[in-house]
Parts: structure tokens; C-alpha cells; sequence
């Protein structure tokens, strides 16, 4: 079964439950039920949109990510589900008494697996990849040299076939595409860590003291091409307004809601998100030394 990501952004809407379902009533009565369980995360960003707090308590009980937003469709808070495994205590434990060295090693799995996501979607955008692909071999424990930041010089020139590019957290059009479609591609990482057990704060790499998503920014890494790649072929077929509007944002949403190649297997990222933490998992709890990360294919999808 398809997850479901909801948007509310256009109009106000009131929002309450209706047994187990989401029951969304327009200012004009229109009346939209979903289940619970076909939800994977709420994104609330009209400012006059109304939510019961035993909505907010259902959708935290289903493991709904529910972030809300600012009129920029930036993220300014989120709810994510605190008891969905019965082991939470114990691998919270284990978790925070990870070794550096581990940690170390972890990271420089994920950025590989960054590199090799960002050479997949060059190369089914451009036919070539830039020569990020023979940069993987060179991270090393940890990242020392940043290599991370190397491919990224290369990546962002050839992305969107323009070199003047540069990614701006703060920026509107293609950039604004781009932080909502990764907004949404956290709040996603950070539900399916806390359905395993894990504490989203206890990051690999990042660390900031003000960031409560540190795990999730670590492992969301190698899953921001598919949102690049939804965007640059959006772009190719127009332009993208400064401000988002409905089409850009349905497009975003179904890139991570629409299943993708990875590891030869058709499968939603949300899919895929769980099975990495799963992998994480057993590393924390000594089953393994390493964890799984997808192989994308970019040019394939469903």
C-alpha cells in the first residue's frame, strides 16, 4: 500500500478524526476522510487550518510525521511518534553509547552512498556523471578530506545544466523546490527512525545542539537525488515560479510517494528509509559491521 503525504496549504481546513479516520471538512463543507494507516506524514502550512489535539494524538498513535510549516513551506516544527517499538529504551542505550570509530565508519558509508546517488542521477539526467563515481573510493573514516564537498562542486554545475548554480537554503524557484521536497524527505527519515526505536537526535555527523533531526539529516543523505532529479525534469518542462505553487509541490510529493529503482527493485523511498535504519539497527545492536544503502537508478521508474 501506497503511503499517502498530505499537503495543506491551499485553503484552511478543519481537521479531526472520525474512528480511524482523518476527516478534513473545507470552510465550503467539503468533506475528505483518509485512514490513519495510509498516512505517512501531515504537512500543515495554512496559517488558519484548525487540528484537535486527539487528531494530533491518532496521528502521532499511527506514526504520522506532522510538520508544520511557515508561509514559506519551510518546517518549523514537527511531531513525530515517541512509542512505536517496545525496545525504544534499550536501543536509545545503545544508540547513545556508539563508538566514534563506529560512528566514523557509518558516515563514510553514507556519504559514499551520497556520491554514488548523485553519479546515478547526472547520469540519467546528462549521460555523464562528472566524475563523482571515482571520487567514492576516496572517502575515507569519517570523511577527513571531505570529499563530500568536492563532488559537491561538481554536482550542482551539471544538475540542472547550469553552472551558475548554487544551492540556497534561504533561496526562491528551483531552490524553494528543492527545501520543500527535502523538508519532506526528512520529516519521512526522521518517522520511519523513530518506528525503529531510535532517538532522531543522536546523529552519526551532525551534531548542532539546536538541531533534534541530527540522525535523520545523516541518513536522508543519499535520498536527496530523488528529489534533484524530480526537479530537474520538472524544470526541463518549464519554468519553476519563484514562490511554489500546487503543481510544483504535487510533483515533489509524488517523487517520494512513487516507487524508484534502487538495488534492482521497484520500491517507494519511504520503503527504502526503513529498511536503511533497519540496517542501522543491527549495527547499534552488534549484528553488523556495516549498514545497506540503495543503489539508485534514476533512469528507470515506475
Amino acid at each position: 500500500m501506497t503511503k499517502r503525504i498530505i499537503d495543506i496549504s491551499t485553503e484552511p481546513l478543519y481537521l479531526s478524526t472520525q474512528g480511524q479516520r482523518l476527516r478534513l471538512r473545507s470552510e465550503h463543507e467539503k468533506v475528505v476522510e483518509v485512514p490513519f494507516d495510509e498516512v505517512q506524514a501531515m504537512l500543515l502550512s495554512h496559517p488558519q487550518s484548525t487540528v484537535t489535539v486527539r487528531t494530533l494524538s491518532d496521528l502521532a498513535t499511527n506514526g504520522v510525521a506532522t510538520v508544520v510549516c511557515d508561509s514559506t513551506h519551510r518546517p518549523t516544527g514537527i511531531m513525530l511518534p515517541i512509542q512505536s517499538h517496545t525496545s525504544i529504551a534499550s536501543r536509545f542505550l545503545a544508540q547513545s553509547s556508539m563508538k566514534l570509530p563506529v560512528r566514523k565508519r557509518l558516515w563514510r558509508q553514507i556519504v559514499q552512498g551520497k556520491l554514488q546517488s548523485q553519479s546515478a542521477a547526472l547520469r540519467a539526467l546528462h549521460g555523464s556523471d562528472g566524475g563523482i563515481r571515482v571520487l567514492v573510493s576516496k572517502v575515507t573514516s569519517g570523511d577527513r578530506t571531505n570529499v563530500e564537498a568536492q563532488a559537491a562542486v561538481r554536482y550542482w554545475k551539471r544538475i540542472f545544466n547550469d553552472p551558475t548554480f548554487r544551492r540556497d537554503a534561504q533561496g526562491v524557484g528551483v531552490n524553494a523546490a528543492l527545501n520543500y521536497g527535502y523538508s519532506v524527505l526528512r520529516a519521512s527519515m526522521a518517522r520511519a527512525i523513530c518506528g525503529a526505536g531510535l532517538h532522531p537526535a543522536l546523529g552519526l555527523h551532525h551534531h548542532q545542539r539546536d538541531n533534534p533531526l541530527c540522525l535523520a539529516d545523516d541518513l536522508m543523505e543519499p535520498f536527496r537525488p530523488i528529489v534533484d532529479v524530480a526537479v530537474a525534469r520538472f524544470r526541463s518542462a518549464g519554468d519553476i515560479p519563484d514562490s511554489l505553487d500546487p503543481p510544483t509541490k504535487r510533483m515533489i510529493l509524488n517523487a517520494l510517494t512513487s516507487a524508484v529503482r534502487a538495488s534492482s527493485e521497484l520500491r517507494t523511498p519511504f520503503d527504502i528509509q526503513e529498511e536503511v535504519v533497519h540496517g542501522l539497527v543491527r549495527v547499534i545492536e552488534g549484528e553488523s559491521v556495516t549498514m545497506w544503502l540503495p543503489d539508485f537508478d534514476f533512469s528507470v521508474s515506475s
